[in-house]
């Protein structure tokens, strides 16, 4: 990893997701969270919406559709769908986990993949229903606080763990284990 811009005025961006036509989402957490777009060339930060007490912790593309976790004190974290154009947040339904994380579509599978951390502080890997976001556990990554998931070009499943100083892990989709391959920073 490298650094390459400051943090931005709207706090600290929990996630970041690119639509096909190369506009690249974030959402920032904690309190009332935003949704922005982000100039990959200079890091600058453009308002797109507020939405309520919470934090969208996982964002990702299924075609044009632009779904999130948002967390919601209290609640737990549900499966929405983000408003491109505003930032609002459309409920499908709760995925029965207090906060998932990172969120990664494998389009071959058509499978939504999500990461949530269990009772021993080690995340599990999820399968999410996009009609209802109800989530179930496939196994034990076996890594705490994977922040980030993304399938690669070449299919393989990748994490990026926020804890400590950061490293880069795969993941089997099929059974959930990690595997790590280096530090980030």
């Amino acid at each position: 990893g490298s650094f390459r811009w400051p943090q931005g005025s709207y706090g600290p961006v929990t996630e970041i997701e690119y639509r096909d036509d190369g506009v690249l989402f974030g959402s920032t957490g904690g309190g009332y969270s935003t949704i922005i777009t982000i100039d990959p060339n200079t890091g600058a930060e453009a308002f797109v919406g507020e939405h309520a007490l919470g934090s969208v912790n996982g964002l990702e593309f299924v075609g044009d559709t632009l779904y999130g976790t948002f967390y919601e004190p209290g609640v737990g974290a549900n499966l929405v769908v983000v408003d491109q154009n505003d930032g609002s947040l459309a409920s499908i339904g709760s995925t029965g986990f207090a906060v998932i994380r990172g969120l990664a579509y494998d389009p071959v599978a058509e499978i939504m993949f999500g990461t949530a951390t269990n009772e021993f502080f080690v995340d599990e890997l999820l399968t999410i229903d996009l009609l209802t976001g109800a989530a179930s556990i496939i196994g034990e990554v076996g890594f705490p606080i994977v922040g980030g998931l993304e399938f690669g070009p070449d299919g393989i499943l990748y994490g990026g763990l926020a804890a400590g100083d950061g490293s880069l892990i795969t993941i089997d989709p099929a059974k959930g284990a990690g595997t790590w391959v280096g530090w980030t920073g």
